[in-house]
């Protein structure tokens, strides 16, 4: 109703939650690097990698540095030569690592049976894996759910597609019932093939994300991701130079926004996609819905009103809210 203030249910703090060690504790957070090659192309990435993951790190106020793991220049395609993996791998059994920082799996292994194996041995250790960025077949791809992987990375965007007699990745993902990442942005998914997944998937098994880099909800022009210098041009963002898309520009708000102009839908019965779906996907039980100890804000136009962490504001409107 125009001109009425927005209704806010306040829910009371618990400082028992926010004192209990559960809520305290960082994150141990460790990161694995690999190249294959000693080149100065190849050192470069190493580098930046590195240096990447690192401030990444230290920067995390919720996080502490469990360790940057590195291989470097290593040929082959066993896991066992790779010295510093087998390293992060005991030090993840031995539970002195809460979560891994890696590029995509494929730096944990080069052929199929060890990325299998490392698939089923982080799935053990209570470790979420997702399968993209990959030219996989249909058997291969069905090998990897079967052996654990719970999700598809950007789901059609940086895979081989669907084809009648070759389904490949993109038909085992589609078929299966592992989360679906799909990016909302109207340019790496047509608005169509957004509606196609959701009624493939369903609602409860697709999660809206960004893949956004540093230019999210910034103006075109020049930007980097990683070594790659980036040009954004009508929030299309590209490695410079070329047609290769560099992620995306779109934040979450504007996902949602997307996501109920695409399917027609309430805000409510897609909202879980950004909030219910992930949350059940890396297993965290108590977040997702806003709910006591889970609060979070959107007004009726679709923007972030507030964001709060840990019970601490992160971010609040100029525009007060009002109970």
């Amino acid at each position: 109703m125009t001109g009425t203030a927005p209704r806010v249910i306040v829910i009371p703090p618990k400082p028992e939650l926010v004192r209990s060690k559960a809520v305290q504790r960082q994150l141990r957070v460790a990161a694995y690097c690999r190249v294959s090659t000693d080149d100065e192309e190849q050192l470069t990435s190493y580098e930046a990698q590195q240096t990447y993951y690192t401030d990444k790190i230290m920067t995390n106020p919720q996080w502490t540095m469990a360790g940057i793991f590195a291989d470097e220049g290593i040929t082959g395609t066993s896991a066992q030569k790779r010295p510093e993996f087998q390293r992060m791998i005991r030090r993840c059994r031995q539970k002195k690592i809460d979560l891994v920082l890696v590029k995509s799996i494929s730096r944990f292994a080069r052929n199929t049976v060890d990325c299998l194996r490392y698939i089923r041995a982080l799935r053990e250790l209570g470790i979420r894996v997702s399968i993209g960025h990959s030219g996989a077949d249909y058997d291969t791809a069905w090998a990897a759910i079967r052996a654990g992987a719970e999700s598809a990375t950007h789901t059609m965007n940086a895979m081989l597609l669907l084809h009648q007699h070759r389904p490949a990745i993109t038909g085992a993902v589609l078929e299966s019932d592992v989360y679906c990442e799909t990016i909302c942005d109207g340019i790496h998914l047509h608005p169509g093939t957004v509606r196609l997944i959701l009624k493939t998937k369903g609602l409860d098994r697709v999660v809206a994300i960004t893949d956004s880099i540093m230019a999210a909800g910034l103006p075109d022009g020049r930007y980097q991701l990683g070594v790659n210098d980036v040009t954004v041009e009508g929030g299309d963002a590209k490695i410079t130079g070329t047609d290769i898309r560099a992620g995306s520009t779109l934040t979450m708000d504007r996902a949602l926004r997307n996501l109920v102009k695409f399917t027609g839908e309430a805000p409510e019965t897609v909202l879980p996609l950004l909030t219910q779906n992930p949350a059940r996907l890396l297993g965290f039980d108590k977040m997702g819905e806003v709910a006591a100890g889970m609060a979070g804000d959107l007004r009726e136009d679709l923007t972030v009103a507030q964001t709060l962490v840990g019970g601490a504001s992160q971010f609040k409107d100029q525009h007060e809210l009002r109970s």
